[in-house]
């Protein structure tokens, strides 16, 4: 804001009376994740895209486009609550460079009415219903940097009566509804490299792995600076528990790909050797809350082909069943009960495997359960394939309509009824136990519950689902359906009381930076300090806080446009020559004016 100044002593910071009873009036609070993960830090920051792919290969981006005229702040700008729900206004607009997009739809505010201008969270989650409720079309919830969530939709289904899939193109409607098409083979085509697109509304959105979210979370992924793409770090094995990327209008949180085998941790051991063998292996705490039975793995020792398998009763580890000794061993290995591992989908295309219908040679004419069921095909959920009527067969999988470049491929994968869902198929989600070695943590929601860095205690959640190279996997974030109540949802205003949490953008406080606020090189002295994005600042040095001494009439940021894990904050600096040389000296900082930006729904 104009006028809005802070004050810094040399070698000595004051933080204003008003700054520390902020602190302890919202201490209630910080361990609410529901509060505390949205990404904050970025609302000083405006929202750029690449406007082509020659502008993404040089780096040149856009604070302002077609449907964007005036510049506007990246994602989450302010949040309110209240004793049921969380409110979050949002621009909707990464903080990474978005785009460029293979259609001509571009990404805008989505403050207006009739968008998103208001978003709502259950403060806490209803207990989890029998029933279920469809996910639909648009936002499902929200990554915690502000950018939509869909589900795995694009909108359109196959025509049994035009023989080809509608499409934004095709002119024929929006299909029938049997035969539902994925929105990632069908519409890849026109991501970003963070996997997300806009459609005529401009509301950027994800419906797969939001990989440059997750980027910025520090959740196992790579950038390259010179493409400008994204990719999961394949080159490690070792993992931390993927952090919470956002939330559906359920309550329930979404975590990225990993997460802790078994549900849970806290349960280790000790092994005993004889004979160079492993003999067998003492308990020593055997954790809590895990919720099937997780792996046991032996290094060290000198040894190898140690194995065992954990005996769970009650959430708790209460041994190991040794399956095989080893050899070698010279010293005791060293016991690891779990550890974090990605999480696999329990849904798998219906190629005949596992017990699936396999499409390729019988043909689009049945539906899996599941699908049967969300299509109110049948009243009750099971693995038996539901046989269509010939009117509604899709098209088979060697299927091909149009000619290049508009062709359009019908093979297995093209749509949701594609996959089945192996805890129909009398497989067991968790079990290590299932025939054929099949395993899978998801339940048919796309979540568990299960334990987390932020829910100690236990919490169901969903995962966001990729293969082991990174490739996005049905069904990728949600489901068909809400795993929870999805009570939350849009909303055109806020109608109750609220306590405010947090007010970025152009309403931010500047903070000294946390980093440096101040270094001396020499006798001169650099002030450095976090800033809004379009403000003009004046800085000020005092030796008695009486007398002021202009230092700069005016100092416009510098902004750093890379992804930066953990954080993307903008800064400004300025150096006073010969500032060192004083015995005490204060400076003070004062945004002078703002430039003019889309305020819409701030």
């Amino acid at each position: 804001m104009e006028g809005k100044s802070t004050t810094l002593m040399h070698r000595l910071v004051f933080f204003p009376p008003l700054t520390a009873l902020a602190l302890i009036t919202n201490a209630s609070v910080q361990a609410e994740p529901l509060l505390t993960s949205w990404q904050t830090q970025i609302s000083t920051k405006y929202a750029r895209i690449y406007t082509s792919a020659t502008n993404r290969t040089n780096g040149v981006s856009a604070t302002t486009w077609t449907g964007q005229t005036s510049p506007t702040y990246c994602g989450v700008h302010e949040i309110d609550y209240s004793a049921s729900w969380v409110y979050l206004k949002n621009t909707g607009l990464g903080a990474h460079i978005m785009g460029p997009w293979n259609n001509p739809n571009l990404p805008k505010n989505q403050g207006a009415s009739g968008l998103t201008p208001v978003y709502r969270f259950p403060r806490t989650p209803a207990a989890i219903p029998t029933t279920k409720t469809h996910t639909a079309g648009g936002a499902i919830g929200f990554l915690v940097d502000g950018i939509a969530i869909f589900n795995m939709s694009d909108g359109f289904s196959y025509s049994v009566s035009h023989a080809e899939d509608a499409s934004p193109v095709a002119g024929i409607g929006q299909g029938d509804g049997v035969w539902n098409r994925d929105a990632y083979p069908n519409e890849a085509v026109s991501f970003d490299y963070a996997f997300s697109h806009n459609p005529q509304s401009g509301q950027y959105h994800s419906h797969v792995d939001p990989i440059a979210t997750r980027y910025l979370m520090g959740d196992n992924v790579t950038y390259n600076s010179g493409t400008k793409q994204y990719a999961e770090n394949t080159a490690t094995t070792t993992f931390l528990h993927s952090p919470i990327l956002g939330w559906l209008a359920d309550g329930l949180p979404v975590y990225g790909p990993y997460g802790y085998d078994g549900g849970s941790i806290g349960a280790t051991a000790t092994a005993n050797i004889s004979g160079g063998s492993v003999t067998s292996v003492n308990i020593i705490s055997g954790g809590s809350l895990y919720q099937s039975v997780p792996l046991i793995a032996f290094t060290g020792g000198g040894g190898t082909g140690a194995a065992g398998t954990a005996v769970i009763s009650g959430g708790v580890v209460m041994g190991v069943t040794m399956t095989s000794g080893g050899s070698g061993y010279t010293s005791a290995p060293v016991v690891t009960i779990g550890g974090v591992r990605r999480m696999v989908s329990g849904y798998q295309l219906r190629d005949g495997t596992n017990g699936t219908t396999n499409l390729n040679s019988t043909g689009r004419t049945t539906l899996p359960g599941w699908a049967a069921f969300a299509q109110g095909k049948t009243g009750t959920l099971s693995g038996t394939p539901y046989t269509l009527t010939s009117g509604q067969y899709g098209p088979s999988t060697t299927y091909v309509t149009g000619t290049a470049p508009n062709q359009t491929t019908y093979t297995l994968g093209h749509y949701w009824e594609d996959y089945d869902y192996l805890g129909n198929l009398g497989y067991t989600q968790g079990s290590r136990t299932n025939s054929g070695g099949i395993f899978f943590d998801l339940n048919m929601y796309n979540a568990r519950y299960c334990v987390t860095p932020e829910f100690p205690n236990g919490t169901w959640a969903y995962f966001v689902t990729i293969q082991a190279d990174g490739t996005p996997v049905y069904p990728y974030i949600g489901s068909r359906w809400y795993y929870g109540s999805p009570t939350g949802g849009t909303v055109s205003s806020i109608t109750e009381t609220v306590t405010q949490y947090f007010k970025g953008a152009a309403s931010t406080t500047e903070t000294w930076n946390a980093n440096a606020p101040i270094s001396e090189g020499s006798s001169n002295v650099t002030l450095t300090w976090n800033e809004v994005e379009g403000g003009n600042y004046q800085v000020s040095a005092s030796s008695d806080l009486t007398n002021w001494t202009t230092l700069s009439l005016t100092v416009t940021p510098s902004i750093s446009l890379a992804p930066t894990v953990g954080s993307i904050i903008s800064s400004a600096t300025t150096t006073e020559t010969g500032g060192g040389l004083n015995t005490r000296r204060f400076y003070k900082v004062t945004r002078l004016s703002l430039a003019t930006y889309d305020s819409t729904g701030y």
